[in-house]
C-alpha cells in the first residue's frame, strides 16, 4: 500500500512541476569566473537577475542585469629601448552587464541538464580605464533540478569578453597609477626622439567559470 501510496505522490509532484514550466519566469545566478592568457581577467565574481519568458517545458527567452567585480589585465609593456621584455599590469573594476538571455532545456525531466548563451554589453563603471569592457558572448552548459513552482541550477560557463588595454612598445614609456601613459623624460627624449606612448588595442577577455542559480 505504501508503495502506491508513493508512486501515486511522486506522480502528482512531476505533473505539478510540469504544469509550471511555461510563462514568466525569473533567477539568480550567482556566477565566478577566472581568466586565462596574458590579457585576461584573474577574477569575475557577480550576481545576475534575469527575467523571461518560458515558452515550454524546453524553451526560455529573456534578458538580465547583473553587477560584478573583477581584477583584469588592462595594460602590456613591452621594453625595447636596450632589450624585449614584456610585462602586464591590472586594475579592479565595479561591472555592470546588461544581456538578452536564450535558454533550451532538452528534457522536462525533474533533472533537465540544457545550453545556454547570454550576448550583451558590460559597463565598467569603476575604473580609470573604462574602455576596458565591451560586447560578451558567454555559452553555458549545465542543469535544472526541478521543485514544484521553482529550481535550482548549475552550470559551467565560457565567457568572451571584449576588452580595450595600453600597450606600450618603449622603455621610456611607463604606466601611471591611474591607468594612462606617463610622458618619458626629458633625458629619454633626447636620447630617442621616436618614442611611443601608451595606445589603446583591442582583444579578447577569455575566461572559464562555474554559476549556481535559483529559478521561480
Amino acid at each position: 500500500m505504501k508503495k502506491y501510496v508513493f508512486i501515486v505522490c511522486a506522480m502528482i509532484w512531476a505533473a505539478a512541476t510540469l504544469q509550471a514550466r511555461k510563462g514568466y519566469e525569473k533567477s539568480f545566478h550567482l556566477d565566478g569566473r577566472a581568466g586565462m592568457g596574458e590579457i585576461r581577467q584573474t577574477y569575475n565574481v557577480g550576481i545576475t537577475m534575469t527575467n523571461g519568458y518560458r515558452f515550454n517545458g524546453h524553451f526560455l527567452l529573456g534578458a538580465n542585469v547583473g553587477i560584478a567585480f573583477s581584477e583584469y589585465v588592462c595594460g602590456l609593456e613591452q621594453k625595447t629601448l636596450y632589450y624585449v621584455t614584456r610585462s602586464t599590469w591590472s586594475e579592479r573594476g565595479l561591472l555592470i552587464p546588461l544581456s538578452a538571455v536564450g535558454k533550451y532545456n532538452f528534457t522536462e525531466s525533474v533533472i533537465s541538464p540544457y545550453i545556454s548563451t547570454r550576448l550583451g554589453y558590460t559597463f565598467n563603471v569603476k575604473s580609470t580605464a573604462e574602455k576596458s569592457y565591451g560586447a560578451f558572448f558567454m555559452p553555458a552548459l549545465g542543469f535544472d533540478m526541478h521543485a514544484p513552482g521553482w529550481s535550482v541550477s548549475m552550470q559551467l560557463i565560457f565567457d568572451m569578453q571584449r576588452t580595450s588595454y595600453i600597450k606600450y612598445s618603449d622603455a621610456a614609456s611607463r604606466p601611471s597609477t591611474d591607468g594612462g601613459a606617463s610622458r618619458p623624460s626629458k633625458a629619454d627624449e633626447d636620447a630617442s626622439p621616436g618614442l611611443q606612448t601608451g595606445t589603446w588595442t583591442k582583444g579578447w577577455f577569455k575566461s572559464w567559470g562555474l554559476g549556481v542559480g535559483i529559478s521561480f
